[in-house]
Formats: C-alpha cells, structure tokens, sequence
C-alpha cells in the first residue's frame, strides 16, 4: 500500500491558498515599510543626540577655557596691585 505524499488540490483550494499568500505578502510589505520608517527615525535621533553631545562638550571645553583665562586676568591684575602695593610701600619708608 504505497500512498502518495503529494496532494492535489482543486480549483477552490488553490484560491484560498493563493489570497492567504497574496494577504501575506501584504502584509509582510505593510511592516517592512513600518520598520523602515522607525528605522528612519532612529537614525535621526542618534544623529541629533550626537551633535547635542557634541555642542555640549564644545560648551564645556570653551567654558573651561574661558574661566582659565579670566583666573589668569585676575592673576595679573593681582601681580599688578602687589607691585603697586610695594611701590608705595618703599617710597613712604
């Protein structure tokens, strides 16, 4: 008794299995595009997240240096009153 393992199918069944392929392929199209547009807007996140970092750090370094010069202003002006200070000083003695 050897049975085949290959079914036939009629007209009606091939037109079922033709739309439920069609309807998949649908909407296996539908969620490519979906993922592709999440995708889209991730990239742009990511990218606008590593100029913010980038700008950010930029602000630091430039505050940073921007104090660094003003301390050192006030470094001299210091130097500046000292001498100022010892001048008068050894000219009252």
């Amino acid at each position: 008794m050897n049975k085949s393992k290959n079914k036939v199918f009629d007209a009606n069944e091939l037109a079922v299995i033709s739309e439920a392929v069609k309807q998949s392929s649908e909407i296996t199209e539908a969620k490519v595009k979906v993922l592709s547009g999440l995708m889209i807007g991730v990239v742009i996140v990511t990218f606008v997240g590593f100029i913010t970092m980038i700008v950010m750090v930029a602000t630091i370094l430039i505050d940073s240096f921007n104090m660094k010069s003003v301390s050192y202003r006030d470094y001299l002006k210091n130097i500046e009153t000292y001498r100022e200070f010892v001048k008068t000083s050894a000219q009252k003695n």
